[in-house]
């Protein structure tokens, strides 16, 4: 058979790391709290958490199921932050135009970019009646306090035009405290009025509970009738186990082996698929469901492959 008369088989989507995605009870509550904020005219608000805890593909999941009070939907963009060394109101309004496919002219000054920004975000807000439209702007801790005035700029001018705008910022908690710091003082009391009156803090899993839901998607059918855990243990699946059933076991493990040791708040879900994903594919089709001790050896294992607990690499 010659490579040009080969069938092309699209791979599962749990082998792309970049693209596979659960829904989560976090993601449930993230959106009721940026759900509230729209609904009652906040203008901005700041979501903290720490890295790898999965902000980024929440809020990628939620920009697109955001709705005003008619059940209409609400155009969000979003826009990341760079690390650039030119920190600049300008840098804000081109990589703003560039993330939204626009094309500003070579030379084009602050002015021409905020101008075509605001024609594009004031089409966008026509699309529902009250006409409301959000920026997500992710990696906050990046920003210097007067690429700020960026946002402030486009929310003034979109006002005008009685269009109603919302900048929802993402960042690391850490990280983002000198930004919030500066924010905070006097001086700063309109940016702050407008965008930071709001905040919340977005977790990873702490519960069994929660687990259970997030191991639950696995054994959900998609549009094509087919849940992940019937594709990959058919035969397990067809005796009546699904993924859900290990809830208890993953957080006993996870708990008393790791949580309670590294001193962890919660668990980052880049970690927790990165080891669903280990243990459905490599472990479990091989060394099967029935035996507990197996299973704890092997949600131990899929636990240390995972990440979780950083190998540290030493130079010589």
């Amino acid at each position: 058979m010659t490579k040009s008369s080969k069938k092309y088989f699209p791979i599962h989507p749990i082998f792309n790391a970049s693209e596979f995605f659960i829904p989560t009870p976090m993601i449930t509550e993230l959106e009721k709290k940026i759900q509230s904020w729209l609904w009652n005219g906040i203008t901005g608000g700041v979501i903290l958490g720490k890295y790898r805890i999965g902000k980024t593909r929440a809020i990628q999941y939620l920009s697109s199921h955001l709705q005003n009070r008619l059940m209409q939907n609400i155009p969000a963009r979003c826009l990341t932050i760079k690390q650039r060394d030119v920190k600049t109101i300008a840098s804000i309004f081109k990589n703003l135009c560039f993330s939204l496919d626009l094309k500003p002219k070579s030379r084009a000054t602050s002015d021409d970019m905020a101008n075509l920004l605001i024609h594009y975000f004031g089409e966008l807000a026509l699309s529902n009646d009250t006409r409301q439209v959000v920026i997500i702007v992710d990696e906050m801790q990046r920003l210097q306090l007067k690429q700020l005035e960026a946002f402030a700029e486009l929310y003034d001018n979109l006002s005008e035009l009685k269009i109603n705008l919302s900048v929802i910022f993402i960042g690391n908690y850490e990280a983002s405290k000198p930004l919030l710091h500066e924010v905070m003082r006097d001086e700063n009391e309109l940016l702050r009025g407008r965008f930071f009156t709001q905040s919340c803090a977005y977790y990873g899993l702490r519960s069994q509970k929660e687990i259970k839901q997030c191991l639950s998607a696995y054994d959900d059918k998609d549009s094509a009738g087919i849940s992940i855990t019937q594709k990959f243990l058919t035969k397990e699946y067809d005796s009546g186990f699904r993924m859900a059933d290990l809830s208890h076991l993953v957080w006993d493990v996870y708990d008393q082996e790791y949580r309670q040791t590294l001193k962890l708040d919660s668990w980052g879900m880049q970690y927790f698929i990165s080891m669903i994903n280990t243990l459905i594919i490599d472990y479990l089709p091989r060394y099967g469901v029935e035996n507990e001790k197996d299973l704890r050896s092997m949600i131990h294992r899929s636990i240390d492959v995972s990440g979780l607990v950083p190998s540290l690499v030493e130079t010589v």
